[in-house]
């Protein structure tokens, strides 16, 4: 398929996942919000929390796609490593959370909060790029 066509793809399926992420999205961190009992400031801080984990995600793709876009071919080795970094990114977060919010967020909160629930489709946004690379590694995996 032509690249536009393939960008095109990548790039429909964010924008329609958008739709579904804000619902999905909106109702998971406002269970959770109201679980936890925050305040209006706590409940800003776990705010920019998810603002601050979907920043450090979309970066972190971005360097892969430009690091792929600039030669460096797709193993298996260079995806588990982006898996690893991605989920360190969330486990950060998880970290911060700790840190951050008050000690009871686990107690009250946690039993629905899955941080994947708050990630951003845009992230995704820089793999659009290199959709190709993604998809002839794939197939070379399958082999």
């Amino acid at each position: 398929r032509p690249r536009d066509e393939m960008r095109r793809d990548l790039r429909e399926r964010i924008d329609q996942g958008m739709d579904a992420w804000r619902i999905r999205s909106d109702i998971a961190r406002n269970n959770f919000v109201a679980d936890s009992g925050f305040t209006p400031e706590q409940a800003a801080q776990f705010d920019v929390l998810m603002k601050a984990m979907n920043i450090r995600l979309k970066d972190r793709l971005t360097k892969f796609a430009d690091t792929v876009k600039a030669g460096e071919k797709l193993t298996p080795e260079s995806g588990a490593r982006v898996i690893h970094d991605l989920s360190g990114i969330v486990v950060l977060t998880y970290d911060e959370m700790d840190r951050t919010l008050p000690t009871t967020w686990r107690a009250t909160g946690s039993k629905r909060l899955d941080l994947a629930d708050m990630v951003e489709p845009t992230v995704a946004e820089p793999l659009i790029d290199i959709e190709k690379d993604i998809q002839r590694a794939e197939q070379e995996r399958r082999r």
